[in-house]
């Protein structure tokens, strides 16, 4: 069976080039622009990985936050691709409930395999 990610992306760009990265690999994909609309499209869905694509560390760190608060999603496997450089940026990730953090630009080698990684993990941020 096919694990899917749900991209939160901040552009439509953004998020197309993931898709286009991932689906060949075999992830069903669904990208979010709008993430006003991400709980709404993660209860829809449901995916198995949640990759968010922020431009600014802060919105996908607050994001984290959110989706760790549910009890639901505590194990949701989180993927975050920032900008972000700096090591308090990835220890603000992790204390996020972010279970890997990328750095721009990521090769799609490295991409992928962090996907793979984090579908074959079950988390947990009780």
């Amino acid at each position: 069976m096919k694990k899917s990610v749900l991209i939160l992306a901040d552009d439509l760009l953004a998020s197309t080039l993931l898709k286009l990265l991932l689906k060949p690999v075999g992830f069903h994909v669904h990208t979010v622009v709008d993430s006003t609309n991400v709980f709404r499209e993660v209860e829809a869905h449901k995916p198995d990985i949640i990759l968010i694509d922020s431009q600014t560390l802060n919105k996908g760190l607050s994001i984290s936050r959110e989706i760790r608060d549910i009890a639901d999603m505590k194990s949701l496997p989180i993927v975050l691709l920032s900008n972000c450089t700096y090591l308090q940026g990835e220890q603000a990730s992790h204390a996020a409930g972010v279970n890997t953090h990328l750095y721009k630009p990521v090769s799609r080698h490295d991409l992928v395999n962090e996907i793979q990684l984090a579908a074959a993990k079950q988390f947990s941020f009780a």
